[in-house]
């Protein structure tokens, strides 16, 4: 079943846009396309899927307002670039990945203005790639350090009113927390506001605007 979904993205059909949700089966290597509005048992518009797109255990994916879709790769460390429509056994338009890259087991990704942020688990950490990167590069922007409170951070999203990154934290031991950064001021830096969610056991993150985070739990 589908590991993660994002938020509806803005996403070109022509010259007519609208609004669709992604996810990412991991065990199967599948990216999928639904309708905002599909519920129920309800097919999906198209899947990304085959030997061509590089997928490798895709733990999240993220669309830009090109339309372009961007998969975080946990199993090989990457992250693949999607051209705008693409459906089906295709190749991507561009890899990001190597050792420059700093990517290690990505788990989740966002898109904030013209960067692509994905967050470490393993390193706790995050990074930032310019959207028209590849190639083994090093990121644009990351923040990493004891400062940040980053414990194993699982989900990162766009707070778009506040203009602020918002990451899930679940450590193995203690309460997760959500850490809010500003994208302008990376590194080891002290977050912004840090909330307390002890009495859950969330898995997902979503900003919405107006200072809003929803969690699955």
């Amino acid at each position: 079943s589908p590991l993660i979904s994002i938020a509806t993205a803005a996403t070109p059909a022509g010259t007519i846009y609208y609004d669709a949700t992604w996810t990412v089966d991991t065990s199967a290597n599948v990216v999928s396309e639904f309708s905002a509005v599909a519920h129920g048992a309800a097919a999906p518009v198209g899947t990304i899927a085959g030997a061509l797109t590089a997928l490798d255990d895709p733990s999240a994916v993220a669309v830009a307002s090109s339309g372009r879709v961007y998969v975080a790769n946990a199993g090989d460390n990457t992250i693949t670039e999607y051209e705008a429509g693409a459906h089906g056994n295709v190749a991507p338009i561009a890899v990001i990945g190597g050792p420059n890259t700093g990517l290690d087991a990505p788990s989740s990704m966002t898109i904030a203005g013209d960067q692509v942020w994905v967050t470490n688990p393993t390193t706790n950490g995050g990074e930032a790639f310019t959207v028209n990167s590849q190639g083994d590069e090093l990121p644009a922007a990351s923040f990493a350090g004891g400062k940040t409170k980053l414990n194993h951070p699982s989900a990162i999203s766009v707070n778009g009113e506040l203009g602020e990154l918002d990451v899930l934290n679940t450590p193995a031991t203690g309460s997760a927390t959500i850490t809010s950064f500003d994208p302008e001021a990376p590194g080891d830096e002290t977050p912004d506001d840090v909330t307390s969610l002890a009495k859950y056991s969330p898995t997902a993150l979503l900003s919405i605007g107006f200072g809003d985070d929803w969690i699955v739990d």
